[in-house]
Protein backbone atom coordinates (compact mmCIF):
# COMPACT_ATOMS: atom_id res chain seq x y z
CA UNK A 1 0.00 0.00 0.00
CA UNK A 2 1.48 3.24 -0.92
CA UNK A 3 1.74 5.57 2.18
CA UNK A 4 -1.20 8.48 0.73
CA UNK A 5 -3.34 4.98 0.85
CA UNK A 6 -3.41 5.23 4.44
CA UNK A 7 -5.26 8.13 4.70
CA UNK A 8 -8.33 5.88 4.15
CA UNK A 9 -7.46 4.50 7.44
CA UNK A 10 -6.85 7.57 9.37
CA UNK A 11 -9.77 9.32 8.78
CA UNK A 12 -12.27 6.98 11.06
CA UNK A 13 -9.57 7.92 13.85
CA UNK A 14 -9.71 11.18 13.41
CA UNK A 15 -13.79 11.62 12.87
CA UNK A 16 -13.91 9.44 16.26
CA UNK A 17 -11.39 11.47 17.97
CA UNK A 18 -12.53 14.60 17.15
CA UNK A 19 -16.10 14.02 18.22
CA UNK A 20 -14.80 13.02 21.63
CA UNK A 21 -12.69 15.90 22.32
CA UNK A 22 -15.37 17.76 21.08
CA UNK A 23 -17.98 15.93 23.68
CA UNK A 24 -15.26 16.02 26.49
CA UNK A 25 -15.97 19.56 26.60
CA UNK A 26 -19.07 20.60 25.62
CA UNK A 27 -20.71 22.00 28.96
CA UNK A 28 -24.09 21.67 27.25
CA UNK A 29 -23.62 17.65 27.39
CA UNK A 30 -23.04 17.94 31.13
CA UNK A 31 -25.52 20.01 32.08
CA UNK A 32 -28.20 17.85 30.55
CA UNK A 33 -26.67 14.60 31.76
CA UNK A 34 -26.87 16.24 35.25
CA UNK A 35 -30.23 17.19 35.06
CA UNK A 36 -30.99 13.99 33.75
CA UNK A 37 -29.26 11.75 36.61
CA UNK A 38 -30.57 14.11 39.16
CA UNK A 39 -27.09 15.01 40.08
CA UNK A 40 -27.98 18.82 40.54
CA UNK A 41 -30.51 17.52 43.12
CA UNK A 42 -27.12 16.47 45.74
CA UNK A 43 -24.98 18.89 44.56
CA UNK A 44 -25.82 22.85 43.92
CA UNK A 45 -26.26 23.44 40.10
CA UNK A 46 -24.02 26.68 40.31
CA UNK A 47 -21.18 24.52 42.31
CA UNK A 48 -22.05 21.22 39.83
CA UNK A 49 -20.95 23.56 36.63
CA UNK A 50 -18.11 25.17 38.26
CA UNK A 51 -16.40 21.85 39.04
CA UNK A 52 -16.94 20.83 35.52
CA UNK A 53 -15.24 24.09 34.41
CA UNK A 54 -12.53 23.51 36.81
CA UNK A 55 -11.82 20.28 35.56
CA UNK A 56 -11.95 21.45 32.30
CA UNK A 57 -9.18 24.00 32.78
CA UNK A 58 -7.75 21.11 34.92
CA UNK A 59 -7.28 18.63 31.77
CA UNK A 60 -6.51 21.47 29.35
CA UNK A 61 -3.47 22.79 31.40
CA UNK A 62 -4.85 26.45 31.70
CA UNK A 63 -4.63 25.38 35.93
CA UNK A 64 -1.74 22.98 36.78
CA UNK A 65 -3.29 22.62 40.44
CA UNK A 66 -7.19 21.70 40.57
CA UNK A 67 -9.01 24.39 42.67
CA UNK A 68 -11.63 22.33 44.61
CA UNK A 69 -12.57 21.39 47.89
CA UNK A 70 -14.99 18.69 46.85
CA UNK A 71 -12.65 16.56 45.93
CA UNK A 72 -10.84 14.42 48.72
CA UNK A 73 -7.03 13.56 48.38
CA UNK A 74 -7.97 9.97 46.85
CA UNK A 75 -9.88 11.73 44.48
CA UNK A 76 -7.24 14.40 42.96
CA UNK A 77 -4.91 11.28 42.11
CA UNK A 78 -7.40 9.79 40.16
CA UNK A 79 -7.98 13.03 38.47
CA UNK A 80 -4.10 13.66 37.96
CA UNK A 81 -3.98 10.17 36.61
CA UNK A 82 -7.14 10.68 34.22
CA UNK A 83 -5.46 14.02 33.47
CA UNK A 84 -2.45 12.50 31.63
CA UNK A 85 -4.35 10.10 30.30
CA UNK A 86 -6.43 13.19 28.36
CA UNK A 87 -3.10 14.50 27.87
CA UNK A 88 -1.73 11.85 25.89
CA UNK A 89 -5.11 11.48 24.05
CA UNK A 90 -5.23 14.66 22.67
CA UNK A 91 -1.41 14.70 21.68
CA UNK A 92 -2.29 11.55 19.53
CA UNK A 93 -5.29 13.40 18.43
CA UNK A 94 -3.54 16.39 17.05
CA UNK A 95 -0.48 14.40 15.98
CA UNK A 96 -3.43 12.36 13.78
CA UNK A 97 -4.83 15.43 12.36
CA UNK A 98 -1.61 16.25 11.36
CA UNK A 99 -0.68 13.20 9.59
CA UNK A 100 -4.03 12.69 8.09
CA UNK A 101 -4.05 16.65 6.61
CA UNK A 102 -0.87 15.40 4.95
CA UNK A 103 -1.66 12.35 3.73
CA UNK A 104 -4.47 13.75 1.49
CA UNK A 105 -2.11 16.25 0.17
CA UNK A 106 -0.54 13.43 -1.40
CA UNK A 107 -3.77 11.56 -2.30
CA UNK A 108 -4.86 11.87 -5.74
CA UNK A 109 -8.27 10.58 -4.98
CA UNK A 110 -9.86 12.59 -2.29
CA UNK A 111 -13.25 11.04 -3.21
CA UNK A 112 -12.12 7.52 -2.07
CA UNK A 113 -10.79 8.91 0.98
CA UNK A 114 -13.77 10.90 2.40
CA UNK A 115 -16.00 8.12 1.14
CA UNK A 116 -14.46 4.78 2.21
CA UNK A 117 -12.97 6.46 5.13
CA UNK A 118 -16.90 7.58 6.60
CA UNK A 119 -18.14 4.15 5.55
CA UNK A 120 -15.46 2.54 7.53
CA UNK A 121 -16.10 4.87 10.48
CA UNK A 122 -19.97 3.70 10.67
CA UNK A 123 -18.81 0.04 10.71
CA UNK A 124 -16.65 0.47 13.68
CA UNK A 125 -19.07 2.20 15.23
CA UNK A 126 -21.68 -0.84 14.53
CA UNK A 127 -19.65 -3.14 16.03
CA UNK A 128 -18.99 -0.88 18.70
CA UNK A 129 -22.51 -0.94 20.04
CA UNK A 130 -21.94 -4.78 20.86
CA UNK A 131 -20.10 -3.57 23.99
CA UNK A 132 -23.33 -1.94 24.96
CA UNK A 133 -24.56 -5.28 26.93
CA UNK A 134 -21.28 -5.38 28.91
CA UNK A 135 -20.49 -1.83 29.62
CA UNK A 136 -20.31 -2.80 33.17
CA UNK A 137 -17.21 -5.33 32.43
CA UNK A 138 -15.91 -3.06 29.86
CA UNK A 139 -15.37 -0.16 31.66
CA UNK A 140 -13.88 -1.45 34.96
CA UNK A 141 -11.23 -3.20 32.53
CA UNK A 142 -10.64 -0.18 30.88
CA UNK A 143 -9.29 1.23 34.57
CA UNK A 144 -7.74 -2.01 35.06
CA UNK A 145 -5.66 -1.25 31.94
CA UNK A 146 -4.72 2.23 32.20
CA UNK A 147 -4.55 2.84 36.31
CA UNK A 148 -2.11 1.71 37.93
CA UNK A 149 -2.96 1.93 41.49
CA UNK A 150 -6.66 1.69 43.25
CA UNK A 151 -7.18 5.47 43.38
CA UNK A 152 -10.06 5.30 41.02
CA UNK A 153 -11.68 2.71 43.35
CA UNK A 154 -14.30 4.90 45.15
CA UNK A 155 -17.28 4.89 47.41
CA UNK A 156 -20.63 5.34 45.85
CA UNK A 157 -22.16 8.19 48.56
CA UNK A 158 -19.17 9.23 50.21
CA UNK A 159 -16.77 10.57 47.13
CA UNK A 160 -18.05 13.40 45.12
CA UNK A 161 -16.60 11.89 41.93
CA UNK A 162 -18.93 9.08 41.74
CA UNK A 163 -22.03 11.48 42.51
CA UNK A 164 -20.84 13.59 39.97
CA UNK A 165 -20.33 10.98 37.41
CA UNK A 166 -21.80 7.84 37.91
CA UNK A 167 -21.46 4.66 35.27
CA UNK A 168 -24.52 6.12 33.82
CA UNK A 169 -22.56 8.89 33.05
CA UNK A 170 -19.99 7.52 31.16
CA UNK A 171 -22.60 5.30 29.28
CA UNK A 172 -24.13 8.51 27.85
CA UNK A 173 -21.12 9.74 26.80
CA UNK A 174 -20.27 6.59 24.79
CA UNK A 175 -23.63 6.51 23.20
CA UNK A 176 -23.27 9.92 22.60
CA UNK A 177 -19.89 9.63 21.24
CA UNK A 178 -20.84 6.85 19.05
CA UNK A 179 -24.09 9.07 17.79
CA UNK A 180 -22.07 12.02 16.88
CA UNK A 181 -19.25 10.03 14.89
CA UNK A 182 -22.30 8.55 12.83
CA UNK A 183 -24.12 11.94 12.05
CA UNK A 184 -20.57 12.84 11.45
CA UNK A 185 -19.66 9.95 9.05
CA UNK A 186 -22.96 10.16 7.02
CA UNK A 187 -22.50 14.00 6.41
CA UNK A 188 -18.89 13.79 5.36
CA UNK A 189 -19.87 10.36 3.00
CA UNK A 190 -22.94 12.31 1.53
CA UNK A 191 -21.70 15.47 1.17
CA UNK A 192 -18.79 13.53 -0.63
CA UNK A 193 -21.25 11.89 -3.10
CA UNK A 194 -23.30 15.14 -3.87
CA UNK A 195 -20.06 16.48 -4.86
CA UNK A 196 -18.91 14.00 -7.24
CA UNK A 197 -22.31 13.88 -8.80
CA UNK A 198 -22.20 17.96 -9.13
CA UNK A 199 -18.70 17.42 -10.75
CA UNK A 200 -19.64 14.78 -13.15
CA UNK A 201 -22.66 16.54 -13.75
CA UNK A 202 -20.78 19.71 -14.58
CA UNK A 203 -18.42 18.07 -16.69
Amino acid sequence: MKPHNYAVIFLPLVILLTNFVVLMFSTGFYESEFEKLGVYGIVEKERADAEVKNLHQYFLGKEETLHTTLFSAKERIHLLEVRALLRKGMFLWISLVVVFALLLLLHPNLYRVFFWGANATLVLILLSLFILPLFSQAFLNMHLIFFEDDSWQLEPGKDALLTLFPEQFFRDFFVRWMINSALASIAIASLTLLLRKFKNKKA
